[in-house]
């Protein structure tokens, strides 16, 4: 989802920023928002363009040849279209400028794009690449608040200042293939596989792209004044460029966008810290420059990060936490904060930790507990504090905290949604939509799996709060919750999870034997059985195996279960168990880098215990969960 897209805190009918920004927008209005002239680049000659028109002739009969299946292409005439197409692509040559801009010949030049390997492509583009920014440097000023310019210069900043294909488009990793097989269909067959070699060979980016994107940045600093800058960062339409902007400062070391907008923090001079300040907390709470302030304090310093948080967080915590957009901005900064400005914050009782779960805004809690697996004296505070926010008492009620964390809800908010669920059952009114959005008041949120998420990755013992807990609960809870979308990610989290104790994560996956088969029939309890498989040692694998016996066939059967089958090969235990056992510990210890357990202990200690988490020791015998 584009970041300006996305939208912070409770919905409201009349509007989500109650709190208007107090910078002033005067000076938006001095803005031009057309470009300083209409750009005209070179005219295209009727006889290149009616070659461009043959080319795309060509092209179009191509894909009728691939379309009809009774036709093979040979390699030969896959070697022919190579050279047509590096022939017609050697005519655009120091004209690639006005090619693209013609009407005609642009659609050429795309079609030809699907077909041109990466080598070429990557040709075509230096060679534009090298026009473009020439002619749009002039008026890149005036851009920056154009309603359809701005997202131009935007993209030719990105692609000028990546370092990776996926600086290009973060939300696309796994690269640039449409999804759905409707989507692929559409695209053209092009001679020879289809290769990516931008994030291969970083050092083939043209040496020129960064000089370039620092011209623009140093030609729009020196045109716009600061007031101008302020009021870009609240426009819908500049914020998103002056994010890129500030992402190209940072990769050459330096603030001047930062100052300009923020002002200098200068500790002998109360006014100008104070006015820093101010122009944070303003930003902090508008839902376009909070995007740009994020940006800021994820491309800073740790200097500059505890500056900020000195003078322009620190003083105002309690009221930012609290707000339903800057709540967001104090997320960040805690992901970039030391340990000393965290300890006084876990430590500040001007903060309503309740308040911000009864609000749904536990984006700083979990930021918290996060950054306390890098500095872990913080994991104690940080778990006591999650207690408080949720006001739970762990030595009471066990089972609580797994619940009330899961569906995002203090424990007097959860006992009060229980009571309301019985009522309703008794009056048969449990249809979802007798509740506020169609979902039930003890549904599983995102926020909570992801808070419980965070726990578990903290160091031992400190994690024990969210696996004690779901130890209290009854198996039948725990089988809802491996098949619930949301839920089920947290259980798959305490199999994946390093610091959860290697005890603690055999009693769960013991405790779900004879089980396995009615998870392994649905689509999201099969995958938290893949993953249980993943983290068990070959002893327990054999366990879980074993206890699938006489559920084979239905399994086999099953949408889901029959790759759990196949993958566990069961056939091969049934006919020659130690091959098999052999097998499953070569498995286990490729992927765990690790001597594997295969039952049969050499060298262990006379005393009968086993090296525990951590180089602990602990007795043979299993014990509850914690213990």
């Amino acid at each position: 989802m584009n970041n300006q897209a996305r939208k912070r805190g409770r919905k409201h009918k009349e509007g989500r920023n109650d709190r208007p920004v107090e910078v002033d927008n005067s000076s938006l209005s001095s803005i031009p928002h057309g470009l300083p002239h209409t750009h005209s680049f070179e005219e295209v000659d009727e006889e290149l363009r009616a070659y461009y028109r043959s080319v795309d002739a060509k092209l179009s009969e191509w894909e009728q040849q691939d379309a009809d299946k009774s036709l093979q292409v040979t390699q030969e005439e896959l070697e022919d279209r190579e050279l047509f197409l590096k022939a017609a692509l050697s005519e655009a040559q120091g004209r690639e400028l006005a090619l693209c801009a013609d009407f005609d010949c642009s659609k050429t030049i795309e079609n030809m794009g699907r077909l041109l390997d990466s080598a070429s492509q990557k040709a075509f583009m230096v060679s534009l690449l090298g026009s473009l920014p020439k002619e749009l440097l002039p008026a890149s000023p005036s851009m920056v608040s154009h309603p359809y310019a701005a997202h131009v210069l935007r993209v030719l900043l990105l692609l000028l200042s990546s370092r990776s294909r996926s600086d290009l488009n973060p939300e696309r990793l796994e690269g640039d293939e449409p999804r759905s097989a409707k989507a692929r269909g559409k695209i053209r067959h092009r001679p020879g596989p289809r290769t990516h070699n931008f994030d291969e060979d970083p050092a083939g980016i043209p040496a020129e792209f960064p000089s370039l994107a620092e011209k623009f940045l140093f030609k729009i600093l020196a045109e716009t004044a600061e007031e101008q800058l302020r009021a870009l960062a609240v426009d819908q339409v500049a914020s998103p460029t002056l994010q890129v902007l500030v992402k190209i400062e940072a990769n050459l070391d330096r603030a001047s966008l930062v100052s300009k907008l923020l002002g200098d923090i200068v500790p002998d001079r109360v006014e100008e810290t104070e006015a820093t300040a101010q122009l944070f907390n303003n930003f902090a709470r508008d839902a376009v420059a909070s995007h740009l302030l994020t940006c800021i304090i994820a491309h800073s310093p740790p200097p500059v990060v505890r500056v900020l948080w000195q003078y322009c967080v620190a003083p105002s915590i309690s009221s930012l936490v609290n707000d339903p957009i800057a709540n967001f901005v104090v997320a960040t900064i805690i992901e970039k904060a030391d340990s000393p400005e965290l300890s006084s914050f876990l430590e500040s009782s001007q903060i309503d930790w309740p308040e911000l779960v009864d609000n749904a805004r536990t984006g700083v809690l979990r930021a918290l507990v996060e950054r306390a697996t890098a500095f872990h004296s913080l994991a104690a505070p940080a778990i006591g504090t999650v207690c408080a926010a949720f006001r739970l008492d762990p030595q009471v009620e066990s089972e609580m905290p797994f619940r009330c964390m899961l569906s995002l809800k203090s424990s007097t908010a959860y006992r009060h949604a229980v009571r309301r669920e019985k009522d309703d059952r008794r009056r048969k009114m449990v249809d979802p939509s007798h509740h506020p959005e169609g979902v039930l008041l003890t549904e599983p949120s995102i926020q909570g799996a992801l808070l419980l998420q965070a726990i578990l990755r903290l160091p031992d013992p400190h994690n024990e709060l969210v696996y004690q807990s779901l130890d209290a609960l009854p198996i039948e809870e725990v089988l809802t919750m491996a098949k619930d979308r949301i839920a089920s990610r947290v259980l798959d989290a305490l199999a994946e999870s390093p610091t959860v104790p290697l005890r603690t994560k055999r009693k769960y996956i013991m405790s779900l034997i004879g089980y396995y088969h009615t998870l392994l029939n649905d689509q999201l309890g099969s995958r938290v059985c893949d993953n249980i498989w993943k983290a068990s040692d070959p002893m327990l694998r054999e366990r879980i195996a074993r206890s699938l016996f006489d559920h084979e066939s239905s399994l086999m059967e099953s949408r889901y279960g029959s790759f759990f089958i196949r993958n566990a090969n069961l056939w091969v235990l049934k006919r020659n168990a130690d091959d098999w056992r052999q097998d499953q510990a070569l498995k286990y210890s490729s992927a765990h880098q690790s001597p594997p357990d295969t039952g049969k202990r050499k060298g262990g200690p006379p005393d009968g215990t086993e090296p525990g988490h951590h180089g602990q020791k602990t007795k043979r015998k299993r014990s509850n969960l914690g213990n």
